[in-house]
This record gives C-alpha cells, sequence and structure tokens, in this order.
C-alpha cells in the first residue's frame, strides 16, 4: 500500500504527483464514473503533529522539543520495520502574521533548521501542512489583500496577488528541504467583491481550480521530487450543510495532473452508540467515507482522520473506558490498545494517505512489530488492485467492510455497527478457498460460512481467504475490545419527565448484565437515528451527559465509557448493569439526563451475555 518514497531518493526521483491511475484499481465501470484524475502510484504512511486530518488543529501546537521527541520515536519504529514516507508539520507552525514565510517563535525560537535536518538524516522526508487560501489562524499577509473576500476569510486564487506569493513560499520550503506539501482547506469558492459581481458560483470555483492547478503543474516540473496533497474545503450545499464540491472545480484539478484529495472533516464525530468511543469514532469516520464514496469519488481520493494515539477515544496508553465503580473494572473497562482495530480500519479504508498523530511512545515491543506487519499486509494488497467497500451504510447500524481482492486471495475488514448480531455476505470470495478470521475483538467469536461472516454487536473483524487465510497473516484478538456472546431486547418504555430527562423501569433480565442505550431520536420519516458532534469540549460537565440507575431507592453501580460522556455533543450513551448487583423481581430505574430536549431522544435496552 505505502510505497518507501524515500528509497528513490533525495535527487529528483521522489514519487511525483499527476499520474492517472485510478482505473488501474478500479472497475471500468466506476472509472468513467468518477471525475478524471491522478492517484499516488502508492499511498504514503506519514507521521502527523497535528490532530486533524486536514492540518489544521486549535489544540494541537506542536513545538520544537515535541517534534524531535516523536522524530526520534519514528527512528525507533523504523528499525524494526515500520515505514514512514513523511513527518507532517501540522497547520499552525506558521505566525500568524508571517505569510506561511515565519515559524511561531515562542515553540521554534531557532526555527525549524534542526527538525529539517534530522528528517533528512533519517530518511524521512519532512512535510508542511498549509491552509492555502483559507486564513485559519491568521492574517492576511501584504500581498494577498487584494485577493481577499469580502469577509476577510479567504483569497482568490485567480485574483490579485495571493496564489503568486503562496507559490513562492512553497519554493521557498522546497529550497531549505521540505518535500510533502499538504495543502488542506483549498476553498475553490473564494472570490473578491468584483468577482462576485460578474460570476456565477461554478464560473469562480472553475477558475479558482484552474489557476490552482496551473501554479502546482509549474511548481511541479520545476521540483521533481515534491510531493503534493490536495484537500479541498467542504462547501456548503443547498441545505446549508457542508458537503464536498464535486463539481467543474475538481474536475479541473484532476484534470490537469493535481492529486485531489477530499477530506471526511477536520475532526471525527462519533454518532454509532457503542460501548466503546473508540468503535463509534471508526464507525462514524467510516460512515463519512462511504458517504463520499457514494457521492463519486473514489476510495483512494478519500482522506481520513486516521489513527490518534494517546487522545480520548484513541488512547493506546490511556483509560478510554472506565468504571464508575472500581469493583467492576472488568478487563473490557480498560480500553488499552484498541488501536489496533483502528489502524486496520484506516489501512482497508484504502486512502492514498495514511496518517498516525499523537504519541508514538506508546508503540512499544511487539505492537511496533504488529504495525509493520500491518502495514506490510495492506501494501501488497495495493500493489495487486487496491480497495473497494461492502455491505450496507454505517451511519444505518447496517454492516459493511472493505475489501482488498487480489489473484492470490481476499482480505475482508468488516464491522458490525448495530446492537443485534448481524451477518455480512463477502463479495467475491471464492468458495473454493476456504476462509479464516484473522483478526477480531475479544469475546464473541465471529462465525465464518463460506463467504458469510456472523458478527457480534459493535464487532470488528479481519477474514482472509486463499493465501491471506494462512497463519502467518494471523494479527490475532484485541483483548481490550470485548463483545457479547449474546444480545437480545428486553422491553422498556422511556417517557420525558422533565426537560433534557428520560426515564423507564425496566424489568431486569435473569442473567447476564442490562445494556441500556441512549440515543438521539431521528427526524420523522429518515429511518434512522439523528447524528451527533463529538467534537471534545473543555466545557463544564453539565454540558455531558449523565445516567443513573436505582433499585427501590437504591443507587446501583454501572459500567459506562467514561470519556464517552465527557464529550460535549454526543447525543448518546451506552451502559451496562451486573445482573448480580440487581434484587431479582424488582425493576430498575434507568434515566438520562442530556443538554437536549427530552422529546429528541429515545431509550432501549438489552440483555448481553459475555
Amino acid at each position: 500500500m505505502i510505497r518507501r518514497l524515500r528509497a528513490l531518493g533525495w535527487s529528483g526521483k521522489l514519487a511525483l504527483l499527476g499520474v492517472a491511475e485510478c482505473a488501474a484499481w478500479v472497475s471500468g465501470a466506476r472509472a468513467q464514473a468518477t471525475p478524471p484524475g491522478p492517484a499516488l502510484k502508492a499511498p504514503i504512511f506519514v507521521y502527523d503533529s497535528g490532530a486533524a486530518p486536514d492540518g489544521h488543529s486549535a489544540d494541537a501546537l506542536a513545538n520544537n522539543e515535541e517534534a524531535m521527541r516523536e522524530l526520534a520515536e519514528a527512528v525507533r519504529l523504523e528499525r524494526v520495520g515500520v515505514r514512514w514516507d513523511g513527518f507532517m508539520m501540522d497547520g499552525q507552525w506558521f505566525a500568524p502574521d508571517g505569510g506561511y514565510r515565519v515559524w511561531r517563535a515562542e515553540a521554534w525560537p531557532k526555527g525549524p533548521e534542526t527538525w529539517i535536518q534530522q528528517c533528512r538524516a533519517h530518511g524521512i522526508p519532512p512535510g508542511l501542512w498549509f491552509a492555502t487560501n483559507t486564513l485559519d489562524g491568521m492574517s492576511a499577509a501584504t500581498a494577498w489583500k487584494d485577493s481577499l473576500e469580502s469577509d476577510g476569510r479567504a483569497m482568490s486564487m485567480f485574483e490579485g496577488g495571493f496564489l503568486t506569493d503562496f507559490m513562492a513560499v512553497l519554493q521557498q520550503w522546497y529550497d531549505r528541504g521540505v518535500r510533502i506539501f499538504g495543502l488542506g482547506l483549498v476553498d475553490l469558492a473564494a472570490v473578491t467583491t468584483e468577482g462576485a459581481a460578474t460570476l456565477s458560483r461554478e464560473e469562480i470555483r472553475v477558475r479558482n481550480a484552474a489557476a490552482l492547478g496551473k501554479a502546482l503543474e509549474e511548481f511541479r516540473k520545476r521540483n521533481p521530487a515534491a510531493v503534493l496533497l490536495v484537500v479541498e474545503k467542504p462547501g456548503l450545499g443547498a441545505s446549508g450543510s457542508k458537503e464536498p464540491g464535486m463539481t467543474g472545480g475538481l474536475a479541473a484539478l484532476g484534470g490537469l495532473g493535481v492529486f485531489d484529495l477530499v477530506s471526511t472533516g477536520p475532526a471525527p464525530t462519533a454518532d454509532a452508540p457503542e460501548v466503546s468511543l473508540q468503535r463509534s469514532l471508526d464507525i462514524s469516520t467510516d460512515a463519512a467515507v462511504r458517504r463520499l464514496e457514494r457521492s463519486g469519488i473514489p476510495l483512494a481520493r478519500i482522506e481520513s482522520p486516521g489513527l490518534v494515539l494517546g487522545r480520548a477515544g484513541n488512547a493506546a496508553g490511556g483509560n478510554a473506558d472506565s468504571a464508575r465503580d472500581s469493583d467492576h473494572d472488568l478487563p473490557r473497562d480498560r480500553g488499552r490498545g484498541a488501536w489496533k482495530g483502528s489502524l486496520l480500519l484506516e489501512l482497508a479504508r484504502g486512502g492514498r494517505v495514511d496518517a498516525v498523530r499523537g504519541d508514538l511512545e506508546l508503540i512499544r515491543d511487539g505492537d511496533a512489530f504488529w504495525m509493520a506487519r500491518a502495514q506490510r499486509l495492506f501494501i501488497g494488497l495495493e500493489a495487486r488492485g487496491g480497495m473497494d467497500s461492502f455491505g450496507g451504510a454505517p451511519d444505518g447500524d447496517q454492516a459493511y467492510g472493505f475489501a482488498g481482492v487480489t489473484a492470490r486471495g481476499a482480505i475482508y475488514v468488516a464491522v458490525n455497527p448495530g446492537q443485534a448480531m448481524a451477518t455480512l455476505t463477502m463479495p467475491e470470495a471464492a468458495a473454493s478457498a476456504p476462509g479464516r478470521v484473522q483478526f477480531r475483538d475479544a469475546g464473541f467469536a465471529p462465525r465464518l460460512s463460506g463467504n458469510k461472516l456472523t458478527l457480534g454487536p459493535g464487532e470488528m473483524a479481519m477474514v482472509g481467504y486463499g493465501v491471506f487465510a494462512q497463519p502467518r497473516f494471523n494479527f490475532g484478538v484485541q483483548e481490550e475490545v470485548v463483545i457479547p456472546k449474546s444480545i437480545e431486547p428486553v422491553p422498556a418504555q422511556f417517557q420525558a419527565t422533565r426537560p433534557g430527562v428520560i426515564e423507564a423501569d425496566i424489568e431486569p433480565p435473569m442473567y447476564g448484565e442490562l445494556r441500556v442505550v441512549m440515543r438521539r431520536r431521528a427526524p420523522q420519516g429518515s429511518g434512522r437515528t439523528a447524528p451527533g458532534d463529538a467534537r471534545q469540549s473543555g466545557g463544564p460537565r453539565d454540558e455531558t451527559i449523565t445516567i443513573e440507575a436505582t433499585q427501590n431507592g437504591r443507587t446501583i453501580p454501572m459500567r459506562v465509557d467514561e470519556d464517552a460522556l465527557a464529550w460535549s455533543g454526543i447525543h448518546w450513551a451506552v451502559v451496562e448493569i451486573d445482573v448480580n448487583d440487581l434484587t431479582p423481581g424488582l425493576s430498575v430505574r434507568v434515566q438520562f439526563r442530556a443538554n437536549e430536549d427530552a422529546d429528541k431522544l429515545v431509550g432501549s435496552a438489552y440483555q448481553v451475555e459475555y
């Protein structure tokens, strides 16, 4: 999947963008349905100092000390086989008034030269993310002001002096050793007041794309070792919602030979009610990728947030799942190491840029070898045909997956986002080639029969066929995520009792555990739950969801993902109650409080057995 860019050297032979190869890994019909455009010959695997996929993050401001520490960790991992095709510095490296030429002095008192030199010394190409023509955390340079929109938020790229000056900035950094250029937040709708008076929205997009495409094509000819990653900023659709632009602008960028990416968004959302916040984030990222794919964008050109280490929801070394009562801290509640499933999903999505963010020190010993093996597996799949999606809609609680099918065999990475067992049919699996589950969560063991896979609620698994069914492709069991062996609905009539509160009296099951789920009610006629917004907030506790379970006035201990409850904006919660903590024959009152109108909330209950 990931070709070693630096193996081609620094002498102008580093992998270039602009080769139209989509048809080599997608069907002819699909290739005809998508905009023309190039693809990297192989995806690249980068460490990114930021926390957002398009290179900007308000809470991830790297400094010189942190960058050098993570570079040392990247070198350590590389020695055991982990691939690094670049070290990207996120979009907040620049001084607000420096026009992308000056670094933040408080974080980089001596500038970036040591970091750039050390990256090159270790054969890891340094890269920089830019907010391109969007003023994100900075003011307009003098040369940009005649390109400004009326609201001062972005610059037109076909009017005024912005684009000429911006390309001079890129040249400056190339001359100083930077080799990967991430152009995030590309706003193809930006226009000056004069341009807006005479041009349609579509004409504006096409002109911006043509201007940027031509400038980057010329830059690439002068600097053949440059790698250009262009991420278009989502525009506003007719309904006012953010959506990627797939009109003439994107087609023009692709047609001019500039590799274009469309981002799923600057931060993941968590829409799916799951015991693990990490699994919810993974499912919601998959849903965003599939929505873009359905709009006509190939998987290879979709950029997702990637793997984050050490942050809430992706805490490889943190306590992502915790119990309110320490006496009920079961192994499945400790949430350490769930990054492995996330990494396999990131690779399986097939995007041409795979990023790792966060603390690389958390990847130790055998885990480093595991990561290297996962990279090698998907490198081979990409080289032999690439990835494709199959199954239902992740945001509709339907089982789905991503497939890599080759002449030697196939790999399928599948997920069941629902609160019930689900059976998924995997396409193109040869009946004569027996399959094998090569990675799974703990607890319920997925059942494989031919090309049909049965998964437990919230479960993720990887299946290999043909050569990929051999034991050497076994990636083990993810002990940190435990799936129940059975799940059955339990009657629960939740009622709104006061603003922001729903509650129900539930007859407890005779054995196992009582799982109770609260989620936001779907808009009428939609057939699904409404998504939440899982951007983490530092707001007060009363902005989050609180839960209480009582039996005959006695407070009952619950297992709950505290990280999920602390994420302001998530409109769901999942709690579990051990029946051994309950008095038989007495109903349990479960109450949810949320910063939401009670009539927008709905609850359900299940009996689960581990």
